[in-house]
């Protein structure tokens, strides 16, 4: 079987579409309507289609260096990967997002805590798959 930075393709790819499956969770399922209200997005807003393919990919690529990071790290285990992935989550994700809140005149507090909510919730989903076997 194929690895990716020693992972399993198989737990790679489940862990890319965790992380995916938790931002449909909490951007359409919970909080769509509350997230549209906050960000100013009117309801019948439909982005456009290669921007919806990007947010599938992206996930993709954030598990992608979880997957390298651990592997650097030699990170064995359940709590080893879900700890190293909200710390991944926090300094560098939610890290860069508050430069979007702190610099920028319509990123308001409420949307960067969702979207912290995601990274960290999206990080901790692909950590615990990514774990699952690992070389």
């Amino acid at each position: 079987m194929p690895r990716i930075f020693g992972h399993d393709l198989i737990a790679f790819i489940l862990a890319g579409l965790a992380f995916y499956l938790v931002g449909t969770l909490i951007y359409v399922v919970l909080f769509g309507v509350y997230w549209r209200e906050i960000a100013d997005i009117p309801m019948e807003f439909m982005p456009a289609a290669w921007k919806m393919g990007l947010g599938f990919i992206l996930p993709f690529i954030s598990t992608a260096g979880l997957a390298f990071i651990y592997d650097k790290a030699g990170t064995r285990g359940l709590h080893a990967h879900i700890q190293l992935a909200l710390m991944a989550a926090f300094a560098f994700a939610i890290m860069a997002m508050t430069y979007g809140y702190a610099y920028g005149p319509s990123y308001n507090l409420r949307m960067l805590t969702l979207d912290g909510l995601h990274m960290l919730l999206g990080f901790a989903a692909a950590g615990a798959v990514l774990s699952w076997r690992k070389a």
